[in-house]
């Protein structure tokens, strides 16, 4: 579910397994029985990234913890702030490969780890682990990775309150 209304992402509810795709909503206008929501996951295939284009990432992770049942997980995939994901996710990725249209990305709207973690934390959800993700461009994949410097992923739960 996306807070800024251009981007999407998915909830998945394990109870029916079925899965809520939210185009255009705002996150605040859902009427989702949070009993219901047993995982959150905040990205896109590839994995492309929404979190580094909302107004307030610590707004966004409070609302995504709220329609989270106590204990369920919380997954959300970003860009961190680094020079070399300055390199390779705006300079590559937008001006020299044209794979972005130019102004996709801000690099002071990106989130480092620590960020990330602190900003879940403050809204109730505990990082359990976290992994980057590296993209090789010969086979066009990607792969989890212990390199965080560019794309990343977060798992967190819920706690109880």
């Amino acid at each position: 579910m996306d807070g800024s209304g251009r981007n999407w992402s998915t909830a998945v509810t394990i109870s029916d397994l079925s899965v809520l795709d939210e185009e255009e909503s705002k996150m605040a206008s859902l009427s989702i029985d949070s009993d219901d929501l047993s995982i959150i996951l905040q990205a896109k295939p590839k994995p492309e990234k929404v979190i580094e284009h909302v107004a307030d990432p610590a707004d966004f992770c409070k609302s995504l913890a709220a329609l989270t049942v106590p204990k369920g997980a919380t997954i959300i995939s970003t860009i961190n702030r680094s020079m070399r994901s300055y390199a390779t996710a705006i300079i590559a990725a937008e001006y020299l490969l044209n794979w972005l249209p130019k102004g996709t990305h801000h690099w002071s709207r990106f989130l480092t780890p620590e960020e990330l973690v602190l900003i879940l934390e403050r809204a109730g959800v505990s990082v359990q682990e976290m992994a980057g993700f590296v993209y090789n461009p010969l086979t066009g994949d990607w792969t989890l990775s212990d390199d965080t410097s560019v794309n990343f992923i977060a798992f967190g739960t819920k706690r109880n309150e």
